[in-house]
């Protein structure tokens, strides 16, 4: 479930039991407003900041959520003394398939694939839609190659445990907006809407090398969302043979007006 309402409710309950037994107001957040929370993890001595930019625990390895609860009171000389604890690993520098983490604790956003298919509203840049490959929400790679994880353990918030029902990509291309909110109800993946979700759906399937999907990226090729066409367009591109291009540009071509899904059939040839 939605990681963000799971650990909401919990904080919530420390939040009345602050009220109620010292008349303490507070204030809750989970990566719901623009907090220093990596700082404060330091500080708290929760962990160091990895090479991935993530906190990293020797307790719980990459593997954390972070939230806060805001007081009225003033903490004085809170300093960090957890020592980073990295090393000469390089694993999550490595493994990143966009090269988005530039150097130690340096990340540039704009190729990281979870900013890419979460946060980034508009189109995915060319040169980085080969390297998302099946990913249609976020990017765990970073994480889950450090070395720290082999301390982590399962939770057990029955609520936050994975789901072993996976789906093919075929199963959600079938979906309208509808079905995406019925099916995503209480998964984080809700909060990036039905349009970005597409997106990243289609960007996947012209990864996916298979054939038996084309047909309905012509069907979402009719989607009345600019994004969602002119993605369509470089996906079928990935999947159509020569004969097939020419006869797609033809029908493009016939009717498109928009620049932008012009421009992706332009760079495509």
């Amino acid at each position: 479930e939605d990681y963000h309402e799971v650990i909401k409710i919990k904080l919530r309950e420390i939040q009345l039991w602050l009220l109620n037994e010292y008349n303490l107001d507070s204030k809750v957040f989970v990566d719901s407003s623009p907090v220093f929370e990596k700082y404060f993890a330091k500080i708290a001595n929760i962990g160091w900041q990895g090479k991935h930019t993530n906190i990293v625990s020797k307790k719980y390895g990459s593997w954390l959520f972070l939230a806060e609860i805001f007081l009225p009171v003033e903490i004085k000389d809170l300093k960090p003394q957890m020592l980073d604890s990295c090393g000469s690993c390089n694993k999550c520098i490595d493994i990143c398939p966009t090269n988005a983490l530039v150097s130690e604790n340096n990340i540039d956003a704009r190729k990281c694939i979870s900013y890419l298919t979460i946060e980034n509203k508009g189109p995915i840049p060319f040169s980085l839609r080969n390297k998302i490959g099946n990913k249609v929400y976020g990017c765990d790679d970073c994480l889950s190659v450090c070395p720290w994880n082999k301390f982590s353990t399962e939770t057990t918030e029955e609520k936050l445990q994975s789901s072993s029902d996976s789906k093919e990509l075929s199963f959600f291309l079938k979906f309208n907006k509808e079905k995406f909110q019925k099916y995503f109800f209480k998964s984080p993946i809700k909060r990036i809407g039905w349009t970005r979700f597409l997106r990243n759906l289609i960007i996947a399937t012209g990864n996916s090398k298979n054939r038996n999907l084309i047909k309905y990226l012509y069907i979402h090729l009719n989607n009345k969302d600019s994004l969602i066409r002119g993605t369509c367009v470089w996906s079928l591109f990935q999947l159509i043979n020569k004969k097939e291009k020419i006869e797609l540009k033809k029908r493009i071509l016939q009717k498109e007006t928009n620049e932008y899904v012009l421009f992706e059939l332009g760079m495509l040839g």
